[in-house]
């Protein structure tokens, strides 16, 4: 009995210390770094909240100008369109339909 007693405490011990030795390693809790979306590098210093609001802003009036300069373009080519002669001739065939479609309704409506 001593020894049945005996056995079962050393392998009760041996299941016990593989079982513990497994969560000896203390648990890992990643840094909030490795979860944050930019491209900074480890050696730089984090910015300030006022120095992304200024990267920021400057990126953001570079683009109003880039979309400011783009619709000039747009409407110097729409103005040369509409002075186009094809723009012209296509102008004056519609209206052209456009008066002979009306004088043909009052036209139906009269008689």
């Amino acid at each position: 009995s001593f020894v049945v007693r005996s056995a079962a405490k050393s392998r009760t011990r041996a299941l016990v210390s593989n079982h513990s030795s497994a969560y000896t390693t203390p648990l890992r809790i990643p840094s909030l770094a490795g979860f944050h979306s930019s491209s900074r590098r480890q050696n730089e210093l984090p910015k300030s909240p006022f120095q992304t609001f200024v990267e920021v802003l400057k990126d953001e009036l570079r683009k109003n100008r880039e979309l400011q300069d783009n619709v000039k373009q747009l409407q110097g080519d729409v103005d040369k369109f509409q002075d186009s002669e094809a723009m012209k001739r296509a102008r004056a065939a519609y209206e052209r339909a456009r008066v002979s479609v009306v004088d043909g309704a009052v036209y139906e409506l009269l008689n």
